[in-house]
């Protein structure tokens, strides 16, 4: 998706476009969690399967009629919108071939990646504990079935996938020429802001005194969780546009590991069911999240960083180097 979004996305885009895409991840959450228990205790679990595997194909037949690599190949898309992707893009442009190896060895040693890979594993930390735990935590604290809980389960997703959303547009209109912030500090603030609100609302809703309280603090959590997606999501793009699926790949391997190792330390606290071992377990979330806004308010950048410039590439008058771009004043000379 990184690659795809790195040849498609303007830069004045760079922010809204990828958290439109993703927003799919919380979508499926909403859906599941909505429709789940009730698909299962009418129709039964076999039919969850079939209707998730139905999806899928629906998704692949849409995706091989409608996907291309480069704007340019795409039958369909208008001369408009491909000079807005291209001159946006400069050396960057949807047909430029990198004829550079994977710098592996810069990736690895590049602190700003490895700010990514810690916002990326913090927020599926949350993401996850919430997915997998959260019908058991209304059931062993307030008595609710895990069956009766589906809009409540869902409603902490539905916040986050209009959060992302919401996020995603807001960081672009903050970055526009008109306004001038900085993409950096925009980044910055949406993550560390949203890691450390999230952190804090985690901790009030283990103290809440009811049902309606602590999911409210849940909701709130997980809608500053997706603010913070709309700004480590794009930063693949800011720092190595060429490598964004590179980078994505690393990353989002790294937010995977949340899925096996949050279920596992809540079963390893969670033995008795109790109130006070629920607030272990969100005590360790909001560390979780406070350590996301240390590392990332230390290390983050989105600045292209310099083993992400091609060293083959050839500069010429069309090119510029500061801002990776062609300039629109150019484009009468430029090929």
């Amino acid at each position: 998706m990184h690659e795809l979004l790195s040849r498609w996305s303007p830069q004045s885009e760079r922010s809204k476009l990828p958290c439109i895409v993703y927003s799919g991840t919380y979508f499926g959450a909403v859906f599941a969690n909505l429709f789940g228990g009730y698909i299962v205790r009418s129709l039964g679990w076999q039919l969850v399967f079939v209707i998730d595997s139905s999806v899928a194909i629906l998704w692949l037949l849409m995706w091989i009629y409608s996907i291309y690599d480069k704007p340019r190949s795409h039958p369909t898309v208008q001369e408009e919108e491909l000079n807005e992707i291209e001159l946006s893009m400069g050396i960057h442009t949807a047909e430029y071939q990198w004829t550079s190896p994977v710098p592996w060895f810069s990736i690895w040693t590049s602190a700003p990646f490895w700010a990514i890979v810690a916002a990326h594993f913090v927020q599926n930390w949350g993401f996850f504990t919430l997915l997998s735990e959260l019908p058991y935590y209304f059931k062993d604290v307030y008595g609710s079935e895990i069956g009766s809980t589906g809009a409540l389960t869902a409603a902490p997703f539905a916040a986050t996938l209009l959060t992302v959303v919401i996020g995603g547009i807001s960081l672009d209109y903050m970055r526009d020429e008109k306004r001038g912030a900085s993409t950096t500090v925009v980044r910055k603030t949406a993550v560390c802001g949203a890691f450390t609100g999230a952190a804090l609302l985690f901790i009030s809703a283990v103290y809440s005194s009811s049902s309606g309280g602590s999911l409210a603090c849940i909701v709130g959590a997980t809608g500053l969780s997706g603010i913070s997606a709309a700004g480590f999501l794009p930063n693949h793009l800011d720092i190595a546009p060429q490598y964004a699926g590179v980078l994505m790949g690393i990353t989002g391997t790294a937010g995977t590991i949340p899925g096996i190792a949050s279920p596992m330390v809540t079963g390893l606290i969670v033995k008795h069911s109790s109130p006070e071992e629920w607030q272990t377990v969100f005590y360790v979330a909001a560390i979780v999240y406070v350590f996301g806004a240390i590392v990332f308010g230390t290390f983050a950048s989105s600045d292209t960083q310099k083993w992400a410039m091609d060293p083959n590439a050839e500069e010429d008058e069309c090119f510029n180097p500061e801002t990776q771009s062609i300039t629109s004043t150019q484009i009468s000379r430029c090929p």
